[in-house]
């Protein structure tokens, strides 16, 4: 669990961007709307996309399914019927 002042590095589902926060709420993107359930933590995203960079560009788009497939994502554990992967409440 991430502590309120602690930021790590997110990931938007809804942009497809990442950006550094200490909250899961909003996407901090003036431009996207992304909430609550679109904010996932980048390492989730890591996972699944093992050739993305440990440390992501700011402002530049990582497709969620970049370099896995759907396949792989139910490998990883993905639960269909709530849209999350385990460790992203």
């Amino acid at each position: 669990m991430i502590e309120d002042t602690q930021e790590i590095w997110m990931y938007c589902i809804y942009c497809e961007r990442a950006f550094r926060s200490s909250s899961k709420n909003n996407c901090t993107y003036e431009c996207c709307d992304g909430n609550l359930g679109d904010i996932w933590e980048w390492d989730v995203i890591l996972k699944l996309n093992r050739n993305y960079p440990e440390i992501p560009v700011q402002g530049e788009e990582y497709p969620l399914f970049g370099d896995v497939g759907f396949t792989n994502l139910r490998r990883a554990g993905y639960d269909e019927e709530t849209r999350r992967l385990p460790g992203n409440c």
